[in-house]
């Protein structure tokens, strides 16, 4: 049998068993039907909030946190059973199982009062806790961080705990608790199952274990604990959809599937990863841990050996000059000898024996586990071939580690090559060493000698506070943020010339001297970038660098599927998706691997040129769409786009962009490759690692490095534009005008682009109403007959922009203005109430003096807490500092202040409907102003009338701000009783008419 057939067999078979609809929705928990003990209140609150369990939610009735277990991955890494967690034991000394297994959070398992735990939907909320709990200790610790391997050690752990769940963890350690966990988790099943008939009738013939109903139950609820306990990923983390399957229907040119925050939000549960045998993942992992391992051994090995790689044959003697390098080659032979050791014993006695038995081998030489279940036999059975007879062949054939597998070729020699490559002249493992002096720590282990995580190359780091200055602001309400920039990371120019010199048209003309006067050469190269196109990337600048056609150009406001454009599903329906994102010039780092260039980033300076070239290229495409003219405003609109763009550039390098498709999945994938490959040595690899000499994450550092690069791309793109002799900043200098636009959320800069472009539309709406009223308006009720006509006429037109203009070229994507409001107006609300949960979030030192001024944090969470704290806590009040003074029509309509109208004209009465949803509902509609339906301060004139007494006084309530604050405080009681005193949102209500109907609120969906 080839080995596409095996891989197509091997897929069918996890998909009929992580398969749930032949099992009886009897078995579906839901920990939101429970009515919980203590604090935990109505479990109906967890309906749309599961990430927000806590242990309130737990029947156990005790709290024990995690703290006292060491990480998940530290700088013991070692994989015996740990004596800190577990008994010294002679039955567990060659037991063999991931560090990240052994420190597994499991104690609200271990604490399971099975007699208290009421139900099934009681027990998943104490299995839920024990995901989340697991997932926030892998995220926070994960050595790869914003990796894919993040996400693969997320499936890793929740295959575990489906282990345990089923019964089948091959965890032999000897744990120090009294409480067994499998005998608490069978209790609970046999508690259930002898006092429930039902499952009696269905499972009459189930093994003392109940192993089938907790199968069953397992597959049944499966997707809620994926859920759980991929709630602290991040956004960037990609999770990528492994298949076993190796034919053309997956793989060749097709693209893999990538899931953002590790597939969070998906219905179905992206890895069938828990049907694999825990065996043949632990196998994987050890791979990968071997790998990252060897690697960070090597690259210590480099940076002490470098200048010894020339010299004689002779290996280095361990002379005082060379000690450093002599104990690098020591640590790196003992690894790689006790490493090979391990890996013969796991592929000999376990890997051949399952295999051997699956396939029937009469060998009585071979040690078969009498122990094996049916699971794992029936897994193996599905092996038999010639792709994965071997351990190597299942390490090099398995997608989990097949990048590794192929990296090292782990089927040859390579992989445990006893003197690194390009330093055998220098390190020599022939001899055994008895001992090693290394720098890190070292502990016995069941392969010899542990040792600790490389400590990190030393960086450059520099924080200093950055002043966001917005245009519309009147009260001074700056921002500071701390930006941090680093100069090991910042190209150097003469490198970035030489670059663009050796692979861009060679008529350029520039020579590449740079011994003076760099940054003119640089400035002298930019016009020349009209020739240098990315010319080795297939198809990049025929699909991706066109500004989109006048009839393409729409505001997307749904989530991306497929390969269509759109939001992470986060923000879907929360804010439009400019259309000027959506023809971004991307770099060529987007494309898959077997096309990409990202093999080819060598250097730093070569990861800059692609983004200076893309760079380029999307201020000509901007100039394009704002031709210059001396009559209009095009310039400052062509600056704002320009800003715009080089903000989400900014977004896309740092891996923050809200924006989503195919194009910036893989972008993002291959970012974190690349960053990786290059910066892998600034990444501190363990928790004591001093902060200002390394970065925690690759989030951090590739931050730093877009602030310290930037101004190149920035560059670039005026010079794209035609626009490299004028200002677009505040600065007031056009030779740096840098601009701060990207230190603001992305979300946030699309609501103001979404609202300017909503603001240019009604200016010429509300000029037509004004010019036609006046009169109108001075003489009320006394107006004649010419007035009245035409004003109604152009107020009725106003009217119908505003309440049916449902066009997605236009920005509202089939709905109208009032609810897209109601929609922003929500999400910006839970920004609001996320960071005022997050303690973490605010203001810090920036800078090395203690005496230099706080600047709020470059996070999400702290931006929005600065915001409360200046008084911005709507997204009415952020906007009407950050726009522009009366952009918004000549009836200069504040957006602080609040209108309400009823309207029954619904974007959607021409579409279907059920019986249930008529057309004929009356919405009673509370909005800023600007969004009102006649033009602030024109409500009577358009229907030529003096308002009575009483009207005048209802008016003055309507249009007064209908937001009730109190003002905002710093926070006295952490404990978030009285935080911070909410703006309270009058808004939207929504009451039947007399025609008949039962809609009781707008529809939460988008139509498009």
């Amino acid at each position: 049998m080839d080995k596409s057939s095996i891989g197509d067999k091997i897929e069918e078979y996890l998909k009929e068993k992580s398969d749930d609809s032949k099992i009886d929705e009897l078995l579906k928990a839901d920990p939101s039907e429970v009515q919980y003990y203590r604090s935990g209140g109505d479990g109906d609150y967890l309906k749309n909030n599961i990430c927000k369990i806590t242990v309130n939610h737990s029947d156990s009735g005790k709290y024990d946190p995690c703290d006292r277990i060491p990480p998940p991955y530290d700088d013991n890494d070692q994989w015996k059973c740990d004596e800190n967690l577990y008994k010294a034991s002679e039955n567990n000394k060659n037991i063999f199982v991931p560090p990240r297994r052994q420190r597994m959070c499991i104690n609200n398992l271990e604490n399971l009062k099975f007699d208290k735990i009421r139900d099934k939907h009681a027990f998943l909320a104490d299995v839920l806790l024990t995901a989340r709990n697991e997932g926030e200790r892998i995220i926070l610790y994960h050595p790869d961080t914003n990796s894919s391997n993040v996400c693969i050690a997320l499936e890793r752990s929740f295959a575990d705990l489906a282990d345990i769940i089923r019964g089948r963890d091959g965890n032999k350690c000897e744990t120090k608790s009294t409480n067994n966990v499998e005998e608490l988790i069978k209790k609970f099943f046999e508690k259930n199952y002898r006092s429930n008939e039902e499952y009696k009738r269905k499972y009459p013939n189930d093994d003392p274990k109940y192993t089938k109903l907790r199968e069953d139950w397992w597959t049944k609820n499966r997707q809620k604990v994926w859920e759980v306990i991929t709630c602290s990923a991040r956004s960037n983390d990609l999770l990528i959809k492994r298949r076993w399957t190796t034919s053309g229907k997956s793989n060749g040119d097709n693209k893999l599937e990538l899931f953002r925050k590790c597939g969070h939000y998906e219905k179905e549960v992206p890895t069938k990863l828990d049907y694999v045998p825990q065996f043949l993942r632990w196998v994987d992992e050890w791979v990968e841990g071997f790998c990252r391992k060897r690697q960070n051994i090597i690259d210590r090995l480099e940076e002490n050996c470098k200048k010894y790689k020339e010299g004689n044959n002779n290996c280095v003697n361990g002379t005082t000059e060379n000690s450093a390098c002599k104990d690098q080659c020591v640590k790196y032979c003992t690894f790689i000898r006790n490493r090979k050791n391990h890996w013969e014993e796991q592929k000999k006695k376990k890997y051949k024996s399952l295999y051997q038995d699956a396939v029937g081998s009469s060998d009585s030489s071979l040690y078969v586990p009498s122990s094996v279940d049916d699971n794992v036999k029936e897994f193996f059975e599905k092996l038999k071939g010639n792709g994965y007879s071997s351990a190597n062949s299942y390490v090099k054939n398995n997608p989990y580690s097949a990048e590794y597998g192929k990296l090292l070729k782990f089927d040859g020699p390579d992989a445990f090559i006893e003197s690194p490559t390009y330093y055998n002249n220098v390190c020599c493992c022939s001899t055994p060493e008895k001992s090693a002096k290394t720098h890190g720590s070292s502990s016995s282990s069941s392969f010899g000698t542990s040792f600790s995580y490389e400590n990190s190359v030393t960086s450059n780091k520099r924080k200093e506070c950055k002043q966001i200055k917005f245009s519309g602001n009147k009260n001074n309400m700056n921002i500071n943020i701390c930006s941090t920039q680093d100069e090991k990371l910042l190209v150097k120019l003469e490198d970035l010339l030489k670059g663009f010199c050796d692979t861009c048209d060679t008529d350029i003309g520039v020579e590449v001297v740079c011994e003076e006067n760099c940054e003119e050469q640089f400035k002298k190269l930019l016009p020349s970038l009209e020739k240098c196109t990315i010319l080795t990337c297939k198809e990049c600048n025929k699909t991706r660098c066109k500004p989109l056609k006048k009839v393409e150009e729409k505001w997307i406001w749904k989530k991306s599927s497929g390969n269509e454009k759109g939001l992470q599903k986060e923000y879907a329906n929360t804010i439009g998706l400019p259309p000027r994102t959506q023809s971004l010039c991307l770099v060529c780092l987007h494309e898959k691997e077997g096309k990409t260039q990202h093999k080819t980033i060598s250097t730093n300076s070569e990861l800059l040129k692609e983004w200076i070239i893309a760079a380029f290229h999307e201020g000509k495409n901007l100039k394009t769409t704002y031709p210059q003219n001396k009559n209009d405003d095009n310039n400052s609109k062509l600056c704002k786009a320009l800003e715009y763009s080089f903000a989400d550039y900014g977004d896309l390098i740092k891996g923050t962009s809200i924006w989503d498709n195919e194009y910036t999945k893989d972008l993002e994938l291959n970012l974190q490759k690349a960053f990786g490959k290059l910066f892998r040595k600034y990444i501190k690899k363990n928790n004591t690692a001093e902060q200002h000499t390394s970065y925690s994450s690759l989030d951090e550092l590739r931050e730093s490095w877009w602030n310290t690069n930037k101004k190149y791309i920035w560059t670039a793109m005026k010079h794209g534009a035609g626009m490299n002799g004028t200002t677009c900043s505040c600065s007031g200098d056009s030779s740096n005008d840098i601009p701060t636009t990207d230190f603001i959320p992305q979300y946030l800069r699309f609501l103001q682009e979404w609202v300017e472009n909503f603001c240019e539309q009604r200016q010429a709406k509300v000029k037509d109403v004004i010019n036609s009223c006046n009169s109108c308006k001075e003489s009320g009720g006394t107006c004649g007959s010419d007035c009245e006509k035409k004003c109604k006429d152009e107020c009725e037109k106003y009217k119908t922009f505003i309440e049916e203009f449902c066009t997605a070229a236009g920005g509202t994507s089939g709905s109208p203005w009032s609810k897209r409001w109601d929609q922003i107006y929500k999400r910006y609300s839970k920004d609001i109430e996320d960071a005022k949960r997050n303690r973490k979030a605010g203001t810090k030192n920036c800078g090395t003096s203690t005496a230099e001024n706080k600047c709020v944090q470059s996070d999400i969470d702290s931006f929005f807490k600065h915001l409360i704290d200046i008084g911005l806590t709507t997204p009415s009040s952020y906007l009407s500092i950050v726009l522009d003074e009366n952009n918004c029509g000549d009836d200069k309509a504040p957006w602080t202040t609040y209108t309400t109208y009823t309207t029954t004209k619904n974007c959607d009465k021409d579409k279907k409907k059920s019986k249930l949803q008529q057309c004929n509902t009356a919405v009673v509609v509370n909005v800023p102003s600007p969004l009102g339906n006649t033009p602030h301060g024109y409500k009577y004139a358009c229907e030529c009338k003096i308002p009575t007494t009483e009207e005048s006084c209802d008016d003055r309530k309507e249009y007064m701000n209908q937001w009730s604050s109190g003002s905002a405080q710093t926070v006295r009681d952490r404990s978030g009783k009285d935080d911070y005193e909410l703006y309270t949102y009058n808004g939207v209500d929504v009451k039947p008419t007399t025609v008949r109907s039962s809609s009781t609120k707008l529809d939460g969906n988008d139509v498009t």
